[in-house]
């Protein structure tokens, strides 16, 4: 989509609509090519960082450890006493590095609509606790609100591109609610049957999930991998490695039904070593010619 730099900055500008924060006179972007804007162009600058309850096992400093079974009060905000949020220089670039040992997530201090958002994901090698012989996990949250550590007392109410070995493009809807075309399957987990649902674009969109797994992709588990997201208005698709996995439809507020188009974006740390580069977005004001095969509820309505 070709357009003028006059109108990609202007774009550029309606794109940030609000700043949690005190409002600064300096953007923390800058732009890229093609209209597209880093996000980490100072570091974690321009982001802030929230820390869940830590597990039992984690030593904080002053603190020590806690006792098994034990209710452990959340380290907070923009406290990082394990420094578990990172701007390093790996393989030879700007990186963002999550250690993983305490739950949590950083998050932009801006919101942001009507977007295109794109980063290179690779796993480290360290897991904790209480996903130490668990898949690797993040997570790509878009659409952020309400209170750090609303859902599951670590992250904000959100949409969540699931980033996750094996399973990257899978959906979770962290206090809201979608519609998303897929199918159902029916398993036996330990001993008791679980109803799995899958994307599938030739499904209806249908409510009532919080869970849905991706459809066909592939991921390298060893190299890096590109997560992408296209959200414009209520509508959002999720692509992994150029390969679209996943289509969410009328994502709204799960307590009281408004829709949900906007919101600060955040990137989980939960249990896992995980290396973040080329954190990048720009605006769109349609979606790309090539995902109309994943939006056709949307040709569907009159």
């Amino acid at each position: 989509m070709k357009r003028s730099r006059l109108t990609a900055i202007a774009m550029l500008t309606a794109l940030v609509s609000a700043v949690s924060a005190e409002p600064s006179t300096e953007s923390p972007h800058h732009e890229l090519e093609k209209g597209w804007v880093d996000l980490f162009p100072k570091g974690i600058e321009g982001w802030e960082t929230y820390l869940g309850p830590p597990h039992h096992s984690v030593d904080l400093p002053g603190i020590g450890k806690g006792r098994r079974g034990e209710e452990r009060k959340p380290v907070g905000l923009n406290k990082d006493p394990k420094k578990v949020f990172n701007f390093i220089e790996f393989e030879g670039k700007p990186t963002l590095y999550i250690t993983g040992e305490i739950f949590g997530a950083i998050t932009t201090l801006a919101e942001y609509e009507n977007y295109h958002i794109s980063l290179r994901v690779k796993w480290g090698k360290k897991k904790w606790p209480p996903r130490a012989h668990l898949l690797r996990d993040s997570g790509l949250l878009i659409h952020c609100f309400g209170e750090h550590g609303e859902t599951s007392g670590f992250w904000m109410n959100s949409v969540e591109c699931q980033v996750q070995e094996t399973d990257c493009g899978d959906l979770w809807l962290l206090g809201t609610a979608a519609e998303v075309p897929h199918t159902t399957r029916v398993e036996k987990v330990n001993g008791e049957s679980k109803e799995i649902r899958t994307y599938n674009k030739d499904a209806e969109p249908a409510p009532g999930i919080r869970h849905v797994e991706h459809g066909p992709s592939e991921e390298d588990l060893t190299g890096w991998n590109t997560v992408e997201v296209y959200t414009l208005g209520a509508t959002s698709v999720f692509v992994v490695n150029g390969q679209p996995n996943m289509a969410v439809f009328n994502s709204r507020r799960k307590d009281n039904e408004a829709p949900v188009t906007k919101g600060r974006i955040q990137l989980q740390s939960e249990g896992a070593e995980v290396y973040y580069q080329d954190v990048k977005l720009r605006p769109i004001s349609a979606f790309p010619d090539h995902l109309e095969p994943y939006l056709k509820p949307l040709a569907a309505k009159p």
